[in-house]
């Protein structure tokens, strides 16, 4: 995504990269951060590997995606390996984990596999609409497609 970031595909998943000026993820983490910190996560009674989630640092969750359907994309320090791999989180504070790296995560998301818990997969048919967002003071909205896709 470092390459084609901040874009929108299929006007509903927003990956950012970290250093475009609208959309500087270092600007953008620390006060989403704090917001995802201060969320009533026991009160609602979220866990995450048995505990009240953490965000940020080395091994917290890192936020790399949103949706319009309010749900979120993490990177997440796997528990075995020590790599990192992808865990999402829905509106209703279920996490779910997946051992995959943010391309394989990206792609199974993309042809409509469930990638934020059962029954959360949502294909569009036809070719990936890719809408790059604005990265400085003037600059329009770029729509474009990508080639035909088939499941």
């Amino acid at each position: 995504m470092e390459t084609h970031a901040p874009v929108t595909l299929n006007h509903h998943l927003v990956p950012t990269r970290p250093d475009t000026r609208f959309f500087d993820l270092a600007e953008r983490l620390g006060p989403q951060i704090k917001g995802l910190e201060e969320s009533d996560w026991d009160g609602a009674g979220v866990i995450f590997r048995g505990a009240t989630p953490t965000f940020g640092g080395p091994d917290g969750l890192i936020p790399v995606a949103r949706t319009d359907r309010r749900e979120g994309a993490f990177l997440v320090r796997s528990a075995s390996s020590g790599d990192r791999h992808m865990a999402g989180v829905v509106l209703d504070g279920r996490f779910v984990e997946y051992e995959m790296g943010f391309s394989e995560w990206l792609h199974r998301y993309l042809v409509g596999e469930d990638m934020f818990g059962p029954r959360s997969g949502v294909f569009h048919p036809g070719p990936l609409m890719i809408e790059a967002l604005p990265e400085a003071p003037g600059d329009a909205v770029t729509a474009r497609r990508g080639p035909a896709r088939m499941i």
